[in-house]
């Protein structure tokens, strides 16, 4: 676990939403960092993303129809990041979008 202080059930207090924003934070980390050529960093975000990933698919909660898209999730951010896009479904642009979707979502939930 990369998320130091993170426990899973202070994961699981957070909405589907928040999990997501957050996933997504690190996922565009990886990008930006990736595209300045600082690999090691890109890494360590995308790592950070992944250790979320998993322990929101470990979260109870989103075991209904969630689930299903969380691990489609999890295996097109590998093969964009780890095995050179083979599946050509993701995008900087599409990742961006994605996450952006429920960041705003999440802020509206919080009233903002």
């Amino acid at each position: 676990m990369i998320h130091a202080g993170l426990t899973p059930e202070r994961w699981f207090a957070f909405s589907i939403f928040e999990q997501m924003a957050n996933i997504g934070c690190d996922i565009d980390r990886a990008v930006r960092w990736r595209d300045k050529g600082e690999q090691d960093r890109s890494q360590g975000a995308f790592d950070r993303a992944m250790d979320l990933i998993d322990l929101t698919i470990a979260d109870p909660k989103n075991k209904g129809g969630a689930l299903k898209e969380l691990v489609r999730m999890r295996e097109f951010l590998k093969d964009y990041f780890l095995c050179g896009n083979q599946y050509q479904v993701l995008d900087d642009i599409f990742l961006y979008n994605y996450f952006f979707d429920f960041s705003y979502a999440a802020a509206i939930q919080r009233g903002r």
